[in-house]
C-alpha cells in the first residue's frame, strides 16, 4: 500500500510560511493498492488538493473512490464542496462515515453553509453507515472500524492487505499515562489491541502535556507522550504524528519531534516515527 498525506493539521486551516513545512490543510490522507483501489481518510481541505491531483492523472477516465471519514466536525469534512471529481459525471464515490453519514454531508451543503448543494455533485455518490466493530471490504483491502473517545464520538480504521496494515486514529482523547513504566489503561487496552503489530499507525499527536492540562482535557485529543507509550506497547512499527495543532509552527514540530526522538533512543524504542506533512508518500 501507497499511503500520501494531503492534509495533517487539525482544528483549522493554518495557511502561511509559519506551516509551509508540515502543511495547512485540515486531514486528509490516502491510500493506493497496487491493484488501482483508492482509499481516502477524511475529506478535510486536504482533499481538495488530492482531487486536482486525480483529475490530472485519469483525465478522462472514470474515477473510482471510497472515502471514510472518522466523523464529522468541519476539519474533517470541510474538503467535499471543493472536490471537483465529485461533480463529474462518470466518477463514483462511496462515503463511509458514523451514523446518518448522508445527512450529515447533505447538512454541511444545505444553503445556510454553502451555496451549492449535495444534489449538484454529477459523480455517482454511495453513502455507507459504519459502527464501531464493522468491517466492510474495498476489493482485498479488509477494512475494520473500532471506536475512539472524541466529543459526540469518531471512528478509527485498520486497513489490512496481505501481510500489511494501517491504522488511521484521529481524533482520539487517551487518558493520561502518568507512569511511563506502568501498565497501560484499560481505557486504551482496546485501542492498543486494535493497532497491535500494524505497520503504520496515523495518529492524533495534537498536543503536549502542558497544553493538555491547560484548560483542553475533554477536548478530545492526545498527548503526544501518551500516544508514543501506547504504540510502543502495541508493537506499532512505525507512528506518523498527525492532526497537528494550528498554533505549532514548524519550527516548534521540528523542536518537539527532536526531544521526542531523543526520548524514544533514551529509552531503548526501536519503533519509526515522524511528523506527517503535506506531500509526504510512503510505501507500507
Amino acid at each position: 500500500m501507497k499511503i500520501k498525506f494531503w492534509g495533517t493539521r487539525g482544528s483549522i486551516p493554518t495557511p502561511g510560511r509559519r506551516t509551509e513545512k508540515y502543511g495547512g490543510n485540515t486531514s486528509c490522507v490516502e491510500i493506493r493498492t497496487d491493484d488501482g483501489q483508492i482509499l481516502v481518510c477524511d475529506a478535510g481541505t486536504g482533499i481538495r488538493e488530492l482531487g486536482q491531483s486525480l483529475l490530472t492523472e485519469f483525465k478522462d477516465k472514470p474515477i473510482e473512490a471510497h472515502v471514510f471519514i472518522s466523523h464529522t466536525h468541519w476539519d474533517h469534512i470541510q474538503g467535499i464542496p471543493f472536490f471537483t471529481p465529485a461533480f463529474q459525471s462518470g466518477n463514483a464515490f462511496t462515503f463511509h462515515g458514523p451514523g446518518d453519514i448522508k445527512g450529515a454531508l447533505h447538512g454541511q451543503m444545505s444553503n445556510t453553509y454553502f451555496p451549492v448543494p449535495l444534489t449538484a455533485m454529477g459523480g455517482k455518490l454511495h453513502f455507507v453507515s459504519l459502527q464501531p466493530g464493522s468491517r466492510v471490504h474495498v476489493g482485498k483491502v479488509q477494512v475494520l472500524s473500532a471506536g475512539l473517545t472524541h466529543p459526540g464520538g469518531a471512528i478509527g480504521y485498520r486497513f489490512t492487505l496481505d501481510n500489511h496494515s494501517v491504522a488511521y486514529i484521529t481524533d482520539n482523547e487517551l487518558a493520561p499515562i502518568e507512569s511511563p513504566d506502568g501498565p497501560i489503561p484499560p481505557s486504551a487496552a482496546a485501542l492498543a489491541d486494535f493497532v497491535r503489530d500494524v505497520d503504520l499507525m496515523i495518529a492524533d499527536t495534537q498536543y503536549t502535556k502542558d497544553e493538555y492540562h491547560s484548560g483542553k482535557k475533554g477536548w478530545g485529543h492526545s498527548i503526544i507522550d501518551d500516544v508514543l507509550r501506547l504504540a510502543a506497547h502495541a508493537h506499532v512499527k512505525a507512528l506518523a504524528l498527525f492532526h497537528h495543532d494550528p498554533t505549532h509552527s514548524d519550527e516548534f514540530m521540528d523542536q518537539l519531534f527532536q526531544s521526542k526522538a531523543a526520548e524514544l533512543s533514551k529509552q531503548g524504542v526501536s519503533m519509526e516515527c515522524f511528523v506527517a506533512r503535506e506531500g509526504l508518500a510512503i510505501q507500507v
